[in-house]
């Protein structure tokens, strides 16, 4: 599985793909383009939605050839392109479920962990569907279309830009100190979460959050970007899509942070935590 220059460990959703809502696939699902719109239905829970070229595999930027989806602390799935042949796409897939329900305290995956599961290969044909039998879970759907472009928005309904009640929501972000650029996390989302957290080499662990944290400073939300002062200097964080319903976060800097060693560059993920952490 090729990495990407930044990794993800998300407790509700992270796309390594250019995610977007997509059109479910009927029977004039688009067969001719360079792009898979893809959709992967588990078992239980909500479709996952994700763009990822195929024109070229081999030559194509591999944070746009992968789309992972992390749910601590129940299962972790991957996606990629392997290869196309005439109507026929050769995708990579890792799929496994812990069957996990609850977990003390805050919990997380990372790409190392969904590293260890076997990737299984099928040859998928965009218009119909693919059975994928996830051990413990059950059948895994994939269905898909073909495009010319990647899509610019995250969203499970193409249209709807608001995001839910009580998330948090970061796509492709930019943080920025004054007007010096500390990270570009292009094609990095984090969704279906309360509190997202950055990391960034040489500079730290930032979380966010719409709940109070301990430490943490109050930060304002328009529209797309999210704005704070520490330590007399002035943060920006700007995203592809509106943050949040709230007009304020708790915005914490861990100045010393040091992640977990098989983590290499910058992540952007999600945290999981049990209701009566918030």
């Amino acid at each position: 599985m090729r990495i990407p220059r930044f990794a993800f460990a998300l407790a509700v959703m992270v796309i390594v793909a250019l995610g977007s809502g997509l059109v479910m696939v009927t029977a004039r699902a688009h067969t001719q383009g360079s792009v898979l719109l893809m959709t992967a239905t588990p078992p239980t829970g909500e479709a996952i939605h994700c763009a990822m070229p195929i024109a070229d595999p081999a030559i194509t930027d591999p944070k746009w050839g992968t789309c992972v989806f992390l749910s601590p602390p129940q299962s972790m799935l991957g996606f990629r392109v392997i290869s196309s042949d005439g109507d026929r796409i050769e995708m990579g897939v890792r799929a496994k479920f812990t069957g996990a329900k609850e977990s003390v305290g805050s919990f997380s995956f990372s790409l190392h962990d969904l590293e260890q599961v076997p990737e299984k290969q099928y040859w998928f044909r965009p218009g119909e569907k693919l059975d994928i039998d996830v051990p413990g879970w059950g059948t895994m759907v994939l269905t898909g279309e073909l495009t010319d472009h990647v899509p610019p928005l995250v969203s499970e309904d193409k249209i709807q830009m608001d995001p839910k009640p009580d998330e948090l929501r970061m796509v492709s972000p930019l943080v920025l100190r004054g007007k010096e650029l500390l990270q570009d996390f292009e094609g990095g989302t984090a969704t279906n979460t309360p509190e997202v957290r950055m990391y960034i080499p040489g500079q730290g662990l930032w979380t966010l959050s719409l709940h109070p944290l301990e430490g943490a400073v109050e930060g304002r939300v328009n529209l797309n970007r999210v704005s704070v002062t520490l330590n007399g200097e002035s943060y920006t964080f700007v995203t592809g899509a509106p943050v949040a319903r709230s007009k304020r976060v708790w915005v914490l800097h861990d100045a010393n942070y040091k992640p977990d060693p098989r983590q290499e560059g910058g992540f952007i993920g999600g945290v999981y935590r049990t209701p009566a952490q918030h």
